[in-house]
């Protein structure tokens, strides 16, 4: 499977939340984005690829302590809300 599949979602997520994703990165297809805070602080978002069951795995880390991280498996049903949680767990970590 490809993103093509959850991109619409995707991009109706980030509209809403004045956001956007990066498509590429070194060659690869990736959807990912930064969440900044007001300090400069950045907090990353990434989705991977859905797999054959249609499970979409996304990730939320701090780039200053890479071992602050959370993971979720979500369907393309609750995707959204999964990516909301990942906001506002970058927003807590920020303290914003």
């Amino acid at each position: 499977m490809v993103y093509e599949k959850i991109d619409p979602l995707l991009d109706e997520w980030a509209r809403a939340n004045n956001l956007r994703f990066l498509r590429k990165y070194q060659g690869a297809d990736v959807r990912s984005v930064d969440i900044v805070d007001t300090r400069g602080q950045r907090y990353q978002i990434w989705i991977d690829v859905p797999d054959m069951n249609g499970l979409i795995g996304i990730h939320v880390w701090d780039y200053r302590r890479p071992g602050r991280r959370r993971d979720f498996i979500a369907s393309s049903n609750d995707l959204t809300e999964y990516l909301n949680s990942a906001v506002k767990i970058a927003k807590s970590w920020s303290g914003t």
